[in-house]
């Protein structure tokens, strides 16, 4: 049975499944992905259901505030610009992470994977959290699937549920766009949604 982002019953439901530490398969304001807490078994259970091992997931935050809690650097002017262009939206920044976050939230290199995506339903489940990982519901290098009834069976028998929106607003859609900023150095790792504008604002 699916859940649905315009019902606050839903949501409710949804957040007592991540509370169990269980993931969730759901629509968002990119693909389709999955949803689990920021937790060891969390981290693992998507490993399991990927069939990957030691890469970081993106985490999803509901507000910029949120920022403090998991970053430790100062941010330029250019960066905030950025962020304030494409927050909430369908662009990851990566910055670097503070020390004292859990290894599973970081990369090896120290570094951690944000968005605050626009999506009213997972900013309503997001004021729950300091965040949640994202990922999209394909095993490691398969294609992503644009519906549920594309999902790969066994990723289907993972899951603790299906949270999807009433009526689907994308007609296609694109992965967010990934943006390095823990450098000096601005590098754009995925060109994915948002990306001409992004390139134009870089290129300035």
């Amino acid at each position: 049975m699916s859940l649905y982002w315009e019902k606050q019953d839903d949501i409710k439901e949804v957040v007592s499944i991540l509370n169990q530490d269980k993931v969730l398969l759901a629509t968002s304001d990119t693909v389709l992905g999955l949803l689990a807490p920021l937790s060891q078994t969390g981290y693992d259970l998507l490993n399991k259901i990927k069939q990957r091992e030691k890469m970081p997931y993106l985490v999803l935050i509901g507000s910029k505030s949120k920022l403090d809690y998991f970053i430790d650097q100062e941010l330029s002017p250019k960066v905030r610009q950025l962020i304030e262009m494409s927050w909430p939206g369908p662009v990851t920044f990566i910055f670097k992470a503070r020390a004292t976050l859990p290894d599973y939230l970081k990369s090896a290199q120290g570094t951690i994977a944000l968005r605050l995506p626009d999506h009213k339903g997972l900013q309503f489940l997001l004021q729950e959290y300091n965040g949640l990982f994202s990922t999209s519901a394909n095993m490691h290098k398969e294609p992503i699937p644009k519906t549920v009834s594309e999902v790969n069976s066994a990723i289907l028998q993972h899951v603790g549920g299906i949270c999807l929106d009433e009526q689907n607003h994308q007609d296609e859609p694109i992965p967010s766009s990934i943006i390095d900023c823990s450098d000096q150095d601005i590098k754009v790792i995925r060109a994915g949604a948002k990306m001409r504008e992004l390139l134009n604002f870089l290129e300035k």
